[in-house]
């Protein structure tokens, strides 16, 4: 245990890719040190685009974007510009670049416009989603006719006027999910970015019928934001694979020790040989970790939360790094759930993780404004014993758990949807293990109330599970006796697990064509 405490204590991840680095984009460069989308015509771009002694002028003769050939996540950006002529300019300068993953000639972003009249305003282009603030919905925007996509403004604040000739300074600062644009100093826009990723900058032209003229920058610094250590489980990069650069929160989920807890433990990662896959296991002190969207996904405000397998001895986070995928693919956000383990003698087997799982429902809806989730588009997919925690979570979430610690837990823990796949200890014949006798003819356990609160639900297991799928099945009966909406397929032939098998592939996809039908 001890050992495991000291891992936890001194590994760490950087978040940003270099520390306290500042770039500067222009100085030194020539146009052979960017790319340029949206024409590969070496004329048009030279027509477009000139740098010379450190300063970059953009002609609004041809459209296109210039970008930097490396990305960016977490930084500020200054830079000067003026308009030396009189007329009209239209430009801007876009933050975290990206094509769309299924649309390679569209890009998303976030552009800070320096167009003629418009100096301040901050779109978000295609998908990528901004908000005024943390407690205001993203703005409708409008679907663009050429690329069918949909684009949304954050209007300056306020008007700076400027002579044909002046230089003036412009400041992006971020700190978090909030940005701000400074203009020589002044406030003129400030929003909330909800699915900024690592992306290139970009200078954008384009010619507008009011006639052109061209737009100079120099001076355009980067600064990339000290790497922050955040404490983190030896291995944890590992066991989240591909997923780990995309966290952007952890909560602890209890101030002090966890209810019926002595110790602080985190717990640990270890690699099962037998299965493949990483485990977490030994944990006392529980945490729920937030990961973003899919980046160039339609962004959504439904957070699910994952609730890993294990037979509350483990957690599975193969769940996760596979079947969970199509859900941050989808664009909505994703939780993972690190309740405790192993069981607790002298409780039932699922006490202290639905305690976790409560506290973990108030927290994240407590959290909806800062993310850009709906407080009420909240959701568990829950795997086995992991499935069972997010079935009782869902229709039993009106008791009282344990004893009020401060105000987060005068919030609701409700789920507003639920997906328990292939759940265990549904039923009277497999309360702490598999079902005795196959599940037939046994009762649902008393603990599954069915309350007022109780939400929508998908189930989904296959008919050789060692539990059975009469779980499953019994769930789905008493949802259909309440008039609660439930979806239920069972496949035959399949184990636990569920796998690859060839009748019951694509199973992870219909969950997230669930989830849209009922609205999230």
């Amino acid at each position: 245990m001890k050992v495991a405490v000291l891992l936890f204590v001194v590994a760490s991840i950087a978040l940003s890719a270099a520390a306290g680095r500042s770039v500067d984009l222009l100085a030194g460069r020539t146009l052979a040190d960017f790319d340029c989308l949206l024409t590969d015509d070496k004329a048009a771009i030279a027509r477009a685009y000139s740098i010379s002694d450190g300063v970059m002028r953009v002609s609004g003769e041809v459209r296109a974007i210039l970008v930097t050939k490396e990305s960016y996540r977490d930084f500020d950006l200054s830079f000067d510009m003026s308009y030396p002529e009189e007329g009209f300019g239209d430009g801007g300068i876009i933050l975290w670049v990206r094509m769309l993953p299924d649309r390679p000639d569209i890009h998303t972003g976030m552009e800070i416009q320096t167009k003629t009249g418009c100096l301040g305003d901050l779109w978000g282009l295609s998908r990528f989603l901004l908000s005024r603030d943390a407690s205001t919905p993203p703005p409708d925007g409008h679907i663009d006719s050429n690329t069918n996509e949909r684009y949304r403004c954050i209007p300056r604040m306020a008007d700076v006027s400027y002579a044909s000739g002046q230089w003036l300074h412009v400041d992006f600062r971020r700190r978090g999910l909030d940005c701000e644009l400074y203009v020589d100093g002044k406030l003129v826009n400030r929003c909330t970015v909800m699915n900024a990723d690592a992306g290139r900058i970009g200078f954008q032209t384009r010619p507008y019928p009011e006639g052109k003229v061209p737009i100079l920058y120099r001076n355009m610094l980067l600064t990339e934001h000290e790497a922050k250590e955040k404490t983190c489980l030896a291995d944890e990069d590992k066991a989240y694979g591909e997923f780990h650069r995309r966290i952007v929160e952890r909560f602890r989920l209890w101030p002090g020790l966890a209810p019926h807890e002595t110790t602080e433990n985190p717990g640990r990662y270890a690699f099962d040989k037998r299965i493949r896959g990483w485990r977490r296991h030994d944990v006392a002190c529980p945490e729920v970790v937030v990961i973003r969207p899919t980046a160039g996904s339609q962004a959504r405000d439904t957070l699910v939360v994952v609730m890993p397998g294990g037979g509350y001895n483990s957690q599975y986070m193969g769940h996760f790094c596979s079947d969970a995928r199509p859900i941050l693919d989808s664009g909505r956000w994703v939780a993972v759930l690190h309740y405790r383990t192993p069981r607790r003698d002298g409780r039932k087997i699922y006490d202290a993780p639905r305690e976790d799982a409560a506290r973990a429902i108030r927290i994240l809806r407590a959290s909806a404004a800062k993310f850009g989730w709906s407080p009420e588009k909240i959701g568990a997919l829950g795997f086995s014993a992991g499935a069972h925690l997010a079935a009782i979570s869902a229709v039993s979430s009106q008791d009282s758990l344990y004893d009020r610690i401060d105000e987060m837990d005068d919030i609701s823990p409700h789920l507003n949807f639920s997906v328990p796949v292939y759940p265990a200890y549904i039923l009277a014949d497999g309360a702490t293990g598999p079902n005795a006798n196959g599940g037939d003819g046994a009762t649902i356990l008393p603990e599954f109330k069915f309350d007022a609160k109780t939400p929508p639900m998908f189930m989904v297991h296959g008919d050789r599970d060692h539990y059975s799928s009469m779980g499953s099945v019994a769930l789905y009966t008493e949802l259909h006796k309440r008039k609660v909406p439930a979806q239920l397929f069972v496949y035959a032939n399949v184990s636990h697990g569920l796998g690859d098998t060839t009748n019951a592939r694509g199973w992870q996809k219909r969950i997230v064509d669930w989830i849209d039908s009922i609205g999230f």
